[in-house]
């Protein structure tokens, strides 16, 4: 297989070769998961876990996805789907994934991208780019497929295995095609005429944002259910996942390779991993060194750090501009994280500094800068923490999902991650069942002794039997801030103050005790010493 590198036009800018030790969690700054047992519109039969039961490293470099033949809320078996969603989206680039691939009546790989954003519509009018499924019952097939359209509408070819050994699957997705691989055999190419979205115009929906999912599915539509022979558990084993965009959209030759900055940290503006659309230029800031420049609307740098601890951290720019129409946003993955106006500081070397909150999770992540907004200079970030920092991982849910929380529930989870009203940022938790339930979503965190206050903010169909915020496990009683049981249509920030810790840690959480079809909406949790 030819090699895919700057000398033909790609530059590696994601992977995962999976590295750590054996029955260790895939590296949770890139990966995620969904979760659930709903049949995901075809009938499927396993439930997703984020368990290392179902998804783990084996030590010599493979990620496993396992699926198992075991009765788990109502499904008939457990299996695992990875994503890569506000961990890493691309418009645009090479997708290769060298994997090994499970056989048997009823299994269902498959390795495949979705829109991080869904900005033309639900599913199909968004679009979805497979990049390998596979019948388990015809092993040695594999397919290639792009659904769209509205009604939906699919395409796709089929390409057969001399084996049933390790290959690896690959797409070229760029603007006006989209080129699938096999072993660097090129057997499919679909042209910008072939798809549309009654979303948008062309080349709608394939120029958004996509990100990748690995999953064994068991049963459904696809290729029936499993038959008596039809063994378990059954894998997918992954040697890598890697990402590259061409040449010409990132970084300039000789710019910076950006290095992981240890927050809390300063990071010269030039130190990109990655970029599109800027320049760099000598600055006449205090410190000399270079800038960043001819920032426009649309451009973007992006950024490696390492978050030691989750919470609030104090984000500044250095910045100058002539005009007043420059605008930054922080982002990870698809969310916005924060954004701040750039104001007119006099001139492109007449410089200032600005400055936002926000709220990072634990450990190492791509941070995005991008011009919401263009006509301005950047000659440094600088991440510090304030004095009371947020102590909670994950508060507000911008990952998506709940890492970092442990649930309990007396029948069905009744908790889940959307996008629907958040306070602020892009997610918020939900409590919702059609039928009675109780439900807890908790984190238990290590903090010094000393006094502590804990938030949440809620809304509320109103109608609980109990909805609190708690705090306990900290040395002394529990307490509690009561919603009370009637509606709260507009976010309220509940409160528990002077919570005096003397044990060393503390569990925070939200009791829901729910009639049928009552619900709850909790988003910025936090945690501070006082």
């Amino acid at each position: 297989m030819a090699d895919v590198n700057a000398d033909n036009g790609w530059r590696l800018v994601w992977s995962d070769e999976f590295s750590g030790a054996a029955g260790s969690a895939p590296d949770p700054g890139k990966w995620g998961y969904d979760i659930g047992g709903t049949g995901w519109g075809n009938n499927e039969k396993q439930f997703y876990t984020n368990s290392t039961n179902n998804a783990y490293l084996d030590g010599d470099g493979h990620l496993v996805i396992k699926a198992v033949k075991e009765n788990h809320e109502g499904m008939q078996y457990t299996s695992a789907r990875l994503v890569t969603r506000t961990k890493g989206d691309w418009t645009y680039g090479r997708v290769e994934v060298r994997a090994k691939l499970p056989s048997g009546k009823g299994m269902w790989p498959a390795i495949w991208m979705l829109p991080t954003d869904w900005e033309y519509g639900s599913w199909p009018i968004s679009g979805e780019i497979d990049i390998m499924e596979q019948r388990g019952s015809d092993p040695l097939k594999v397919m290639g497929t792009i659904h769209f359209g509205n009604p939906w509408k699919y395409i796709g070819s089929d390409y057969k295995l001399p084996d049933a050994g390790y290959h690896v699957y690959a797409v070229e997705w760029e603007s006006q095609e989209i080129r699938w691989y096999v072993d660097g055999n090129l057997y499919q190419t679909r042209k910008v005429n072939e798809w549309y979205s009654s979303g948008g115009q062309s080349p709608a929906p394939f120029n958004k944002r996509f990100h990748i999912l690995l999953n064994v599915a068991v049963g459904g539509n696809f290729d029936g259910d499993p038959d008596g022979s039809t063994t378990f558990p059954q894998t997918m084993m992954v040697d890598y996942v890697r990402v590259y965009e061409r040449s010409a959209t990132s970084a300039t030759p000789g710019a910076p390779a950006g290095t992981t900055a240890n927050l809390p940290a300063k990071i010269e503006a030039e130190g990109y991993s990655a970029m599109s659309g800027v320049q760099t230029e000598n600055t006449a800031d205090s410190g000399g060194g270079q800038n960043v420049g001819w920032i426009e609307a649309g451009d973007w740098m992006d950024y490696k750090v390492n978050v030691p601890e989750a919470g609030g951290y104090t984000v500044e720019y250095r910045v100058a501009s002539p005009g007043a129409t420059g605008q930054i946003q922080l982002k990870s993955g698809s969310s916005v994280l924060a954004t701040t106006a750039v104001p007119n500081t006099g001139g492109w070397q007449n410089w200032q500094t600005v400055s936002a909150t926000v709220q990072l999770g634990a450990g190492q992540q791509t941070l995005r800068v991008f011009a919401g907004g263009g006509g301005f200079n950047l000659n440094w970030i600088n991440f510090s923490r304030p004095q009371s920092h947020n102590l909670l991982a994950n508060p507000g849910f911008e990952t998506g999902d709940v890492t970092g929380w442990f649930e309990w529930h007396n029948s069905v989870s009744a908790q889940k991650v959307d996008k629907d009203q958040p306070h602020q940022g892009s997610y918020k938790l939900t409590h919702w069942a059609s039928g009675a339930y109780q439900q807890i979503t908790a984190q238990k965190v290590n903090v010094p002794n000393g006094l502590y206050q804990a938030s949440v903010w809620v809304r509320s169909s109103g109608g609980q039997k109990a909805l609190k915020l708690y705090a306990k496990d900290y040395g002394g009683a529990e307490l509690s801030g009561d919603v009370g049981s009637s509606p709260v249509t507009e976010y309220r920030k509940v409160t528990i103050d002077n919570i005096q810790v003397t044990s060393g840690h503390i569990e925070i959480g939200v009791w829901n005790d729910a009639n049928a079809n009552n619900w709850a909406a909790f988003d910025d949790f936090e945690l501070v010493k006082k």
